[in-house]
């Protein structure tokens, strides 16, 4: 009887490292694919893409650590985790959510330096500007530009919001729009 208790309590707690190695799968999937796209395209080092990969990969990151740290305690609470066969899953599910949750990390640490980071001031000193006027945001009928050494054309800074959390509206060209928290650097929106 105790046994099948103990297997009724196992289930969810696999059943919630299999939903956080689903979201590292598709995290990967998805970094994996916009690196391909990357090495033939320079271009997609700057902009974030539709939907912004990094950004999104951080977010699944987030939610399969909560997924693995549930399915700890759920483990030890039961005291499966003295089974070595146990403890070798969840070490293997907590190097999976490190590497997965690397290189977005990076990707987004990645926007606080070099030419991100003086775009940043650059929009830092609109934002300011806007702010010692009063205005809550400001658009550039006549768009500011910026151009990164990597990048043939100048990426163009469309609007800037001057709230708590300030943001800006970057037009990559072709189409390609992107949101940023000035303070972060996360991609809030892109298409």
């Amino acid at each position: 009887m105790r046994l099948t208790i103990r297997a009724f309590a196992i289930a969810p707690a696999f059943a919630i490292l299999t939903i956080a190695s689903a979201c590292y799968a598709a995290a990967l999937a998805g970094m994996l694919g916009a690196s391909a796209s990357i090495w033939n395209d320079p271009d997609l080092w700057y902009f974030p893409g539709d939907p912004p990969y990094a950004d999104l990969a951080v977010d699944l990151t987030g939610v399969a650590v909560l997924a693995l740290l549930a399915a700890v305690v759920t483990l030890k609470a039961i005291g499966a985790t003295q089974r070595t066969r146990v403890r070798r899953a969840v070490g293997v599910a907590a190097a999976l959510v490190v590497l997965a949750g690397a290189l977005p990390v990076a990707v987004i640490a990645g926007r606080h330096m070099g030419e991100w980071a003086t775009l940043r001031e650059v929009i830092m000193r609109e934002v300011l500007d806007a702010r010692g006027s009063a205005l809550e945001s400001r658009s550039f009928p006549e768009a500011r530009t910026f151009t990164f050494s990597g990048r043939s054309t100048p990426v163009r800074i469309r609007a800037v919001s001057t709230g708590e959390w300030p943001k800006v509206l970057l037009d990559f060209g072709d189409g390609g729009n992107a949101e940023f928290d000035l303070r972060t650097m996360y991609c809030t929106y892109s298409d």
